[in-house]
């Protein structure tokens, strides 16, 4: 049997390339009420923003504290390094949807930065796993505070 495989050269245009293309979609983004202050973890926190869509949330806070890193030579989390960023990047945030279900986003994907005042913004990010039309959620509570009651 012989193999009938075309072979298609591809040419690299070496340069710079500029894409510029136009989204048309209607932002269904919810802000939420922020800008109070939640304790968790042995520490305060001050909440800057929340946001909800139907691919999920966004929270963005300043924890009053610092991660305590230990150096360890060998590349691997210890577990005081690990404590640590759950000490600081796990704020408890609860999604109820309309169903009945309950969405725990505390461990949630985040990026930080230590400032200099001794404090660490915060940006905390959690992904539904399938698309939620915000007016299923029912609530949002960070920290043990309701941020949005329907």
């Amino acid at each position: 049997m012989r193999n009938n495989y075309r072979c298609l050269q591809t040419r690299r245009l070496a340069g710079t390339w500029d894409l510029k293309f136009e989204m048309n979609y209607d932002d269904t983004t919810i802000d939420l009420p922020a800008g109070f202050s939640v304790d968790y973890n042995g520490l305060s926190a001050d909440v800057e923003s929340v946001a909800i869509s139907p691919i999920g949330i966004t929270v963005d806070f300043t924890a009053h504290d610092v991660m305590n890193w230990q150096d360890k030579g060998d590349g691997k989390m210890s577990d005081h390094n690990q404590s640590e960023i759950d000490r600081i990047l796990n704020l408890p945030i609860l999604i109820s949807l309309a169903d009945g279900t309950v969405l725990d986003a505390t461990e949630s994907g985040s990026a930080s930065t230590t400032n200099d005042d001794g404090t660490t913004s915060v940006h905390k990010t959690y992904v539904f796993d399938v698309f939620t039309n915000p007016e299923e959620v029912e609530s949002v509570t960070i920290a043990g505070t309701e941020v949005w009651p329907r």
